[in-house]
């Protein structure tokens, strides 16, 4: 009868008030970035001059990503290489990459 439960609700508020506005922030972002993905398809007015046709913008857009992705790749198999040659030892790795790489 004589438990004390104020500690134990000012911790769960606090909590909560800190979850709360960190999901507010998150859910925010998303509700920006979702309002320009849908931007799209929606008449713009643009005010730049360029010597490029829109379909120079596209490729060059595409190029662009498809760097993008090279590199993310190179970085993910780059992490994972050092990862396991950390766990397992540089040793095994290096066999296990001479191995992929040579026919």
């Amino acid at each position: 009868m004589g438990e004390i439960y104020a500690p134990g609700f000012v911790a769960g508020f606090v909590t909560g008030f800190i979850v709360a506005g960190f999901v507010g922030f998150i859910a925010s972002r998303i509700w920006w970035h979702w309002g320009r993905v849908k931007a799209i398809r929606r008449p713009q007015t643009i005010k730049s001059n360029t010597d490029k046709t829109s379909c120079q913008v596209v490729i060059d857009g595409c190029k662009s990503l498809l760097l993008l992705v090279i590199l993310i790749t190179f970085i993910l198999v780059g992490m994972l290489l050092c990862g396991s040659g950390s766990v397992f030892g540089w040793e095994e790795v290096l066999t296990f990459v001479r191995s992929v790489a040579q026919p």
